[in-house]
């Protein structure tokens, strides 16, 4: 048994053969490198916008389309409208909707201006600090079309 040759290719035959590229195969190659860099490119920008997506806050109907909406300032809300609470209160209803507790005869209880919905104000106010809509029906809480609110007793005109 004789050594075998470790390299059982001869690469000097290969440098003696004329190697031509065929034009097709040239541009084949060409077009799938371009789809390859495409479809890589595709990818990273769809990673992009499904980590940018899932980093931004949502935005909820109250917003609309732009930044995420804050609450009312406390010179507003302290301008909301307060009843006492009694039986000649048809409209609103015998307890709070934020912490459930029924509301009793003479009670102030703090009435949104656009929806009529009411409140007790310790309730409402810590809602409306942190979000400008009724706690109940996702409605304004104020009219932001117009200059003034006549609804306010204070007499605030619009920001």
């Amino acid at each position: 048994m004789g050594l075998q040759d470790p390299h059982p290719f001869n690469f000097a035959d290969l440098k003696d053969k004329n190697l031509q590229i065929d034009t097709k195969t040239l541009i084949l190659g060409v077009i799938f490198l371009l789809l390859l860099l495409i479809s890589i490119f595709c990818f990273m920008y769809f990673l992009y916008a499904c980590i940018r997506r899932r980093q931004s806050p949502a935005i909820g109907p109250v917003a609309g389309m732009g930044a995420p909406s804050t609450g009312l300032d406390k010179a507003t809300i302290s301008c909301l409208p307060i009843v006492s609470y009694g039986p000649g209160q048809s409209s609103l209803v015998g307890e709070c909707s934020i912490c459930l507790g029924a509301f009793e005869e003479g009670e102030k209880v703090k009435v949104l201006p656009l929806c009529h919905h009411g409140f007790h104000a310790g309730c409402v106010d810590t809602w409306l600090l942190s979000r400008p809509s009724c706690p109940l029906c996702r409605a304004a809480v104020v009219r932001v079309d117009s200059v003034a609110w006549p609804d306010m007793p204070c007499g605030h005109e619009a920001a």
